[in-house]
């Protein structure tokens, strides 16, 4: 029995809850509500993975599967020997709350999100990716402008968006940014859709700069040139010779089949939807 489409929201639904919830009553208001929200949502996915072995341990997972488990053998192993509480350990530094428990519940949600998202489905991270991503920077909007309703105790640039801090809200709509990317790269979304996810594109980019951090656009960058690479490779509208650019050299062909889960980019054809 599989249960991909419930993983599928489950996953999604957590990472939305835990990057756009903050709780004001708290000392912390915002690492200790998104850890809680993170280890509800990798517990319930510990299930899925336990009854759908068949779907994670696969030829193409299984690298995946065995790195995350050497990355949790790893942890466990640092914490036996580095000798630092086992509050510390399992939960972290206050104010952070990056303990084992996070890291953890992260892997969990990271093997289970590529076991349960193929082809067109992955279409969802995309929107849910621009989704925090855009809140995000219209919540940046009201607070670089002054007329965020919350007065913060914060030194720092006033954007701090849902996470707290400008350096991570800066990352989160830089990553978000390359969703839009994609979006307007790919043929196979509407004209309509193109010309929105870049437009909303221009305005987390246009947020991101305000955060004066540079974390947002070296991601930005980073994941534009990947995308890029990615779409290059898979476009058959291109010249051959564009199309080639990347492979055997630069290996663009191996991320874009990496990026598209797996399919064969010798036999995709980008915008069509289908795999011939």
């Amino acid at each position: 029995m599989t249960f991909e489409r419930p993983v599928r929201y489950l996953a999604m639904t957590t990472a939305v809850i835990a990057t756009l919830w903050f709780s004001t009553g708290q000392l912390d208001p915002f690492n200790i509500t998104k850890l809680s929200v993170l280890l509800v949502g990798a517990l319930t996915l510990v299930g899925w993975l336990a009854l759908s072995t068949k779907q994670w341990w696969t030829p193409g997972l299984r690298p995946l599967a065995i790195s995350v488990g050497a990355f949790i053998l790893l942890m466990l192993v640092a914490g036996a020997v580095d000798g630092q509480s086992m509050y510390r350990f399992l939960w972290g530094a206050w104010a952070r709350n990056t303990g084992f428990l996070a890291y953890l519940s992260l892997a969990v949600i990271m093997l289970s999100t590529a076991a349960a998202f193929r082809g067109r489905a992955a279409r969802l991270v995309l929107f849910v990716l621009l989704g925090v991503g855009l809140a995000n920077a219209l919540y940046g909007l009201i607070q670089t402008t002054g007329n965020d309703p919350i007065k913060w105790n914060n030194n720092y640039n006033p954007i701090i968006g849902t996470v707290g801090n400008p350096d991570f809200a800066s990352a989160l709509m830089g990553i978000a940014t390359i969703g839009a990317v994609w979006m307007v790269l790919d043929a196979s979304f509407s004209q309509a859709i193109r010309i929105s996810m870049a437009v909303a594109g221009l305005f987390v980019l246009f947020i991101v700069v305000r955060t004066q951090a540079i974390q947002g656009l070296l991601a930005a960058a980073i994941g534009v040139v990947i995308a890029g690479g990615a779409w290059i490779t898979l476009d058959p509208t291109l010249p051959a010779v564009a199309r080639t650019l990347g492979p055997p050299g630069t290996g663009w062909r191996a991320w874009a089949r990496f990026a598209t889960g797996g399919i064969d980019t010798r036999r995709v054809r980008l915008g069509a939807g289908d795999v011939a």
